[in-house]
C-alpha cells in the first residue's frame, strides 16, 4: 500500500501584535477558482447547505489530499489517517457525526462562518474534528482527546447548567437571547474547538471554552483598531494586568473577560 499522506493539522498562530495589518477578512477564493477542476481550490459543490453537501465536499478533500506526492506535514499518525480514509470505503471505522456551524471572528478566515465536522468510532465516540471554510475547502483536522469527546457535542441547557454553576445562580432558556458556537484567533476557541457564546436578554454575555472547561464573563470591550500605521497595538498595552481575553479582529475589539469558578447554584 502506498503512504498514506497525512491531513494537515489546523495551526493557530497567536500573533496578535501583528495581525492588524490585515484587511478586516482575507479575501475569498474566487468562484472561478472553485469551480475549475484543474485548480487546487476546486470544490464539488462550493459553499455547501446541507449535511449532504457537505460530506461530499469532505470526501472530495480526503481523497485529493492523499493522493497528493508529498506530504504537507513532517510527520504522521497513521490511525488518525486509516480513519480518515475508511470514510471512503463501503465499510468505514468510522463515521460522520455532527456538522455544526461555527462564528468566525478571525479576520485570517474570508466567511463570517466555517463547518466543524466531528468524526466518530462505530461506537458513538468523537476521535477526529474537521473545519470545513464556508466555501467547502478543508480547513484543518486534529484528533480529539478522550476527555473532550463528549465536551464537543453538549446540548445547549448542558452548557447552560454549567453557566448556572459557575455564576451561582440558574440561567435558564427564557432568559437567552440566543447561544452559538464562536471562533476566535485564541487558544480559548478557535475553529476546531470553538467557545459557546451566550448573549443574555439583559446585555451580559458568557462563554464557555473547552479550555479548562471554564465559564468566562465580557467585562468590558477595549477599541483595538488599526492605527496610521496599519497595525493594531499591542495587546498587552490592552490587557496591563494580564486580563485574558478574545480578539474579535471583525468588531476591532478586545473582549475583557472575567473568569467564573463553579459555585453552589442559589435559587431566585
Amino acid at each position: 500500500m502506498n503512504i498514506i499522506k497525512y491531513f494537515v493539522f489546523f495551526i493557530l498562530v497567536f500573533g496578535l501584535c501583528q495581525s492588524g495589518a490585515a484587511e478586516k477578512r482575507a479575501q475569498p477564493k474566487p468562484m472561478s477558482e472553485l469551480t475549475n477542476p484543474s485548480s487546487p481550490s476546486y470544490v464539488p459543490i462550493p459553499y455547501p447547505k446541507t449535511r449532504k453537501d457537505i460530506i461530499t465536499d469532505l470526501k472530495y478533500a480526503i481523497n485529493v489530499t492523499t493522493a497528493q506526492e508529498d506530504s504537507l506535514i513532517v510527520g504522521r499518525i497513521p490511525e488518525f489517517e486509516k480513519k480518515l480514509l475508511t470514510l471512503l470505503d463501503e465499510n468505514p471505522e468510522c463515521k460522520i457525526g455532527q456538522i455544526v456551524k461555527v462564528k468566525n471572528r478571525s479576520s485570517v478566515y474570508s466567511h463570517d462562518y466555517s463547518w466543524l465536522i466531528l468524526i466518530e468510532d462505530n461506537e458513538g465516540r468523537n476521535v477526529i474534528y474537521v473545519g470545513m471554510h464556508a466555501n467547502g475547502l478543508f480547513a484543518g483536522a486534529g484528533d480529539i482527546f478522550p476527555h473532550r469527546e463528549r465536551a464537543l457535542v453538549r446540548t445547549d441547557q448542558e452548557i447552560l447548567d454549567i453557566v448556572s454553576e459557575s455564576i451561582g445562580h440558574p440561567v435558564n432558556m427564557k432568559n437567552i437571547q440566543h447561544i452559538e458556537r464562536v471562533a476566535f484567533a485564541s487558544p480559548l476557541g478557535d475553529l476546531l474547538t470553538p467557545l459557546w457564546e451566550i448573549n443574555m436578554k439583559n446585555g451580559v454575555v458568557y462563554y464557555f471554552s473547552l479550555s479548562g472547561d471554564s465559564v468566562y464573563e465580557a467585562k468590558e470591550k477595549k477599541d483595538w483598531k488599526k492605527q496610521k500605521n496599519g497595525f493594531r497595538k499591542d495587546w498587552r498595552e490592552l490587557t496591563p494586568n494580564n486580563e485574558q481575553f478574545l480578539p474579535d479582529e471583525i468588531d476591532d475589539k478586545l473582549i475583557i473577560l472575567k473568569k467564573h469558578g463553579r459555585q453552589k447554584v442559589k435559587d431566585n
